[in-house]
């Protein structure tokens, strides 16, 4: 199933603090931590994922990426202001940054649970050649 984004009032929060999350993603790539990145199962190099936040230590789950998590979230710098933007998000259980390479595209998809809603929000998109 896929919804409309204004049937949600958090998207308008969550767009309206991109340059923010934009910055602390820059923070992070630019003291050279990109290493925490991992390819997202079944998409080889194309598209590598970070998890950023978790609302409980439920929503962690017993994965690889899932272990970044829990690492990762013992670090106040590790984007403190994304997860408290995060965090006001009603209901949510989980958030990762995504980097998809040059010329990949998300192809329609769902999630293995279906009471999940997916959300993407383009943080840094760059121009068509």
């Amino acid at each position: 199933m896929y919804c409309q984004i204004d049937q949600f009032d958090f998207t308008d929060e969550l767009a309206s603090h991109w340059l923010i999350i934009k910055e602390e993603l820059e923070q992070f790539s630019a003291k050279g931590r990109e290493g925490g990145f991992k390819n997202y199962p079944g998409h080889s190099m194309d598209w590598q994922t970070l998890p950023v936040y978790a609302a409980t230590t439920e929503a962690i789950g017993a994965g690889d990426s899932d272990e970044r998590l829990r690492i990762l979230a013992r670090d106040p710098d590790f984007f403190p202001q994304t997860r408290a933007i995060l965090a006001k998000v009603p209901g949510i259980c989980f958030a990762v940054f995504s980097i998809l390479k040059p010329g990949y595209h998300i192809k329609p998809h769902r999630d293995p649970f279906p009471e999940l809603l997916r959300f993407h929000l383009g943080i840094s998109i760059p121009e068509p050649e």
